[in-house]
């Protein structure tokens, strides 16, 4: 089973961008702004991963 990759950007205001490339090219992406906490941001960037996972899974 392939793993996704995630390749995440930080700008300069501290936001990030989490994107994945498919070997199709399909970009799939998620923002995070600044001022989400921690916590949160693992756990949106961990849900992410899984959802993206499962797509790369089911194709």
């Amino acid at each position: 089973m392939e793993e996704v990759d995630l390749y995440l950007h930080y700008d300069a205001q501290g936001n990030i961008t989490v994107s994945v490339v498919y070997p199709e090219g399909n970009t799939n992406t998620l923002y995070v702004p600044y001022d989400v906490p921690p916590i949160d941001r693992d756990n949106r960037i961990n849900a992410f991963r899984a959802e993206q996972q499962a797509l790369l899974d089911a194709s």
